[in-house]
């Protein structure tokens, strides 16, 4: 099947990538402290546990804007460990001053008396 775009298809994809590369981080989230990155950290827990991609109802640049903005944490399902889940919630809290600390997150962790089974 052949597709004529005029070049549109390649300049909506170069303006969605130049889009993103213009998002500046600092305005989006002007305080980057260890607090901030606990969140960050929260996303790559959830990530490593279930293995499942982040935000699959959002396009790639809808996930980006989100996850720069620190909207839209992921969807904590019932296949989480309670414990587990209690330290992602903590993690995803809106106001970073409570968020839990790396120090706190990695004792939580080591106490964990869980394992996902294979």
């Amino acid at each position: 099947m052949l597709r004529l775009t005029f070049g549109i298809e390649s300049e909506q994809r170069e303006k969605r990538r130049q889009d993103l590369a213009s998002l500046n981080v600092s305005e989006v989230n002007p305080i980057a402290e260890d607090n901030s990155d606990v969140w960050t950290m929260g996303l790559v827990l959830w990530q490593m546990y279930t293995g499942k991609p982040l935000f699959p109802s959002l396009t790639f640049e809808q996930a980006a804007v989100a996850l720069l903005k620190r909207k839209i944490p992921p969807e904590l399902d019932d296949e989480l460990p309670s414990e587990l889940k209690d330290i992602l919630e903590d993690c995803f809290l809106e106001n970073p001053d409570i968020r839990p600390n790396f120090a706190m997150i990695y004792d939580r962790i080591r106490a964990l008396e869980c394992t996902r089974p294979l």
